[in-house]
């Protein structure tokens, strides 16, 4: 059996952590810009917000969800794609793999999953969503009736999905860059999956749920994290945590694969 190289991870680790904060100084030396953008992407998500209470102003809003949770639920998924993000963006990875922007890194000591981390993330728009997602939360709960252990619960399942989703995204990212050659699929597909992780997956029908749960495993990234909060399942709690480990090891299983026939942008 391989034994695993405990200090080579960290010193991957490492390097990503490192590259990405250099990237988020050097964001925030234009301040006028970093301003820009953070104020844009917290108003994004105040239009998230606004358009939940307008639907429940209206009407009696989604069944078995209130309008508090269904704050909570919008908001998980802001944070999550906005964590996300600042190490992965789909529409990085797809437009850098065509523009042979990787050829360079790909030849350092690191593995190009690393690498990819390193380099592909979103600053811009990531950190307002973040601020932004953590106040629609804090606000949301507030008027929540909910138990340190569900909080706590909830907190594992959200870093579960997080590493689990590290790896599945620069994986998508590769395949769709083999699926498709254009620079835009990344962004169009991010854009799905920030309009589906809006919603309960439980209005998408059983199809709905296989395809969040399993092929755009999005679920595990803000549904089942919320579930356990709200209702404090330990089936759902116990499924969140396989799931996420599944979608990990399958994704970097994949990924493997994949980047092993990219030989450059010309080839």
């Amino acid at each position: 059996m391989q034994e695993v190289d405990f200090l080579g991870i960290l010193d991957e680790i490492g390097y990503v952590l490192l590259c990405r904060r250099y990237s988020l100084k050097e964001y925030a030396v234009y301040r006028g810009q970093f301003i820009l953008w953070l104020a844009v992407a917290i108003i994004g998500v105040f239009f998230t917000y606004a358009s939940i209470s307008i639907i429940y102003g209206i009407s009696s809003g989604i069944p078995g969800w209130n309008y508090y949770q269904m704050l909570a639920l919008s908001a998980t998924s802001t944070m999550f794609l906005g964590f996300v993000e600042i190490f992965v963006s789909l529409n990085m990875v797809t437009s850098q793999l065509l523009n042979g922007l990787y050829d360079f890194y790909f030849t350092m000591p690191y593995s190009k999953l690393g690498i990819i981390l390193a380099r592909s993330g979103n600053i811009n728009t990531s950190i307002g969503s973040i601020l932004g997602g953590i106040l629609m939360f804090a606000y949301a709960i507030m008027h929540l009736n909910i138990a340190i252990s569900s909080l706590f619960g909830y907190l594992i399942l959200f870093a579960f999905g997080f590493f689990g989703f590290l790896i599945f995204y620069p994986m998508l990212g590769v395949a769709l860059y083999y699926a498709v050659k254009s620079r835009d699929i990344g962004w169009a597909v991010n854009n799905v999956l920030r309009s589906a992780s809006t919603y309960p997956l439980g209005i998408y029908g059983f199809s709905g749920q296989l395809l969040f749960s399993l092929l755009l495993p999005i679920g595990f990234a803000y549904y089942y994290p919320t579930e356990v909060l709200l209702h404090s399942s330990p089936y759902v709690f116990l499924f969140s945590i396989v799931g996420s480990v599944v979608i990990g090891l399958v994704s970097y299983r994949l990924f493997n694969v994949l980047i092993k026939k990219y030989t450059g942008a010309g080839g």
